[in-house]
């Protein structure tokens, strides 16, 4: 006598099967979901430390050195406008072919919701001086930069209620606040010293 499955026994096994594979199929795509979010949450973070990185070797590095503006305007050694763009002169720069100065003008700033890190071997500017731009961070929620100086946050610099003297353009304030966040939540929140070295004209 042939043994063989009834079409209950099959019908019963099919069905635990497609339950089995709905499960296997949800834990897998859980897991896949999972790996991608933690993927953009280690990228977000690699970002932001690139950031403060940055950050940090060009406040080490600040001089008081004022600059001319594209209008010929004084421009201070930093220079922060309503918490969101920040300028500065620093030096240990690579040199640049045919430029025999060894100083730096940056620019950090967000635009189409990226921060950028923007540097210029020409500290003098006029009209037609290009920045080299590098993007640091993509989609960008909130960007706030501080200086303190005299035991006072500010979010303008130099401050609105001085003159632009030449002391005013010369001085750096003591130290620097700077919160970021991402559009996937991500918040990095960091303080760095100025050490307010003495004016390079080199």
């Amino acid at each position: 006598m042939t043994a063989g499955f009834t079409l209950l026994e099959l019908l019963v096994a099919m069905a635990v099967f497609a339950i089995v594979s709905v499960a296997v199929y949800a834990a897998l795509s859980q897991m896949l979901l999972s790996r991608s979010v933690l993927q953009t949450r280690y990228a977000d973070l690699a970002d932001l430390q690139r950031v403060l990185v940055y950050l940090e070797r060009d406040i080490a590095q600040a001089v008081a050195r004022p600059v001319k503006g594209p209008h010929g305007d004084r421009v201070p050694a930093l220079q922060l406008v309503k918490g969101t763009v920040l300028s500065l002169t620093r030096t240990g720069a690579v040199t640049y072919p045919g430029v025999a100065s060894r100083l730096l003008r940056i620019r950090y700033r967000v635009a189409d919701n990226a921060l950028q890190r923007m540097v210029s071997a020409v500290l003098d500017q006029a009209q037609d001086t290009r920045f080299d731009e590098r993007r640091l961070v993509d989609q960008v929620a909130e960007f706030e930069l501080a200086v303190f100086d005299e035991d006072t946050w500010y979010t303008d610099w130099p401050r609105t209620d001085q003159d632009a003297a030449e002391p005013v353009l010369t001085h750096l304030p003591q130290a620097l606040r700077i919160r970021i966040q991402t559009r996937a939540g991500r918040v990095v929140q960091h303080r760095l010293p100025l050490l307010s070295p003495p004016a390079d004209a080199s």
